[in-house]
């Protein structure tokens, strides 16, 4: 019974900290002018575009 305790207490604590980061991120963005929030966004775009380009060159 511990254990699925100490189980749900680590997978709830992880949920409250992603939970948390899209907060914090999304009030980060909205005080600041709507030019900085578009490029952050286009910044996170290119960011997965190039991860995903990288795999697919490894894979080959």
């Amino acid at each position: 019974m511990l254990i699925v305790l100490v189980a749900l207490a680590v997978v709830s604590s992880l949920a409250a900290e992603m939970a948390y980061g899209y907060f914090a991120d999304r009030y980060e963005m909205s005080w600041v002018r709507p030019e900085l929030a578009e490029h952050a966004a286009i910044v996170r775009a290119q960011g997965r575009l190039r991860e995903k380009r990288a795999s697919n060159l490894n894979a080959r």
